[in-house]
């Protein structure tokens, strides 16, 4: 399973770049808000230890969309997101 996605590599100074991370996506895609709450929730989900029943009964479909129509920063985000959501 490949990708077309090709990322900018300018900015970079060595392991972290010199371009601020964005912490919040813009976008009003009912996905995309659903995936910033739920990873802004996950400390409150940890410690009230529901995290593994509200990630198990997200839709089969979450968060299906087509990322070529979002920006590189925007992708960087949801990969964060979806990473920390793997490791809690």
């Amino acid at each position: 399973m490949g990708s077309d996605i090709k990322f900018s590599k300018k900015n970079f100074t060595g392991f972290l770049s010199s371009d601020i991370p964005l912490r919040h996506s813009d976008s009003n895609q009912i996905d995309v808000v659903k995936l910033d709450q739920l990873a802004n929730s996950i400390p409150k989900l940890l410690l009230t230890n529901k995290i593994r029943y509200v990630v198990d009964n997200l839709d089969k479909n979450f968060f299906s969309q087509d990322l070529t129509s979002f920006a590189e920063a925007e992708i960087k985000l949801f990969n964060v997101q979806f990473s920390f959501l793997a490791h809690a």
